[in-house]
Parts: C-alpha cells; structure tokens; sequence
C-alpha cells in the first residue's frame, strides 16, 4: 500500500524513498512522493483513502453492530453457606458500616470544630499584630 494515499501498489510499479532514520516509504506514483516530501496532509487530499475514510464517502455497506447483551448479575450460593446465610450476612455488614460511620461523625465533627477554632485564633492574632505595627509606623515621621 502507498504510505501517502493508499493506494495498492502492484508489483514493477511506485517508488521508494528511503528517511535518514531508515524508515522507508512506499509510494504509487511521483504525484504522491511530491506531495510527501512537500509535507502535504493525506487527511486533507480529497482523493486518499485516508480522507475518504474519515469523511465515510463511498462505503455504501454499513457495519451493522450486534446488539450486546446484558448482563444480568445473580447470586448463587457457596459451598457452606446458604443464599439467605449470604444476604443475611450482608445485610449485618452494611448496619455494622452504618453504626462505624455514626460513631466515627462525632470525632470528625469535634476535630473540624477545633481546626476551625485554631484558624480563627490565627486570624486574630494577626489583626492584633497588624494593628500594634500600625501604631508603631503612626508615630514615626518619614523623611523623604
């Protein structure tokens, strides 16, 4: 196939060229070598396969998709334990999941309170810095 247009290139026809990297190339003709070299865009020359790939001309017979099926999730039992031994299992983690996170919003409420706490008193102190300093440049007379 032609590198440029893609083309097929039958055999005793098209030319190569060779990259200094080593990376050859094939082409069907001279007018797709020129445009090669000129680094024109395959993408934006109507006449490639590239182009009429990406613009969808010409492929008259749609690919039809299948239609997946889907998948349908069911619980089967284990060896030793019953389905309902499962569910009831479940069902006892999630209130045990529900309890830890009940007991855990207290301790989180408490440690925001204190951090929001600790940055209020920050923030005051500051202004009592901001303040003292300002007394102190109020009372210097600046020469200029």
């Amino acid at each position: 196939l032609c590198d440029f247009s893609g083309y097929k290139i039958y055999p005793g026809h098209g030319q190569q060229f060779i990259r200094g990297d080593s990376k050859i190339f094939r082409f069907v003709d001279a007018k797709t070598c020129r445009h090669f070299m000129m680094r024109h865009n395959p993408r934006k020359m109507a006449w490639t396969q590239v182009y009429r790939r990406n613009h969808k001309k010409g492929n008259v017979e749609q690919i039809v998709r299948r239609k997946t099926r889907k998948v349908i999730k069911t619980q089967r039992a284990i060896v030793g334990a019953t389905l309902e031994q499962i569910k009831a299992k479940k069902a006892a983690d999630r209130d045990m999941r529900e309890v830890r996170k009940a007991n855990k919003k207290p301790k989180e409420d408490a440690a925001k309170k204190t951090k929001a706490q600790k940055k209020l008193e920050r923030k005051q102190a500051k202004r009592q810095r901001q303040k003292a300093a300002r007394k102190v440049n109020a009372g210097r007379v600046q020469l200029s």
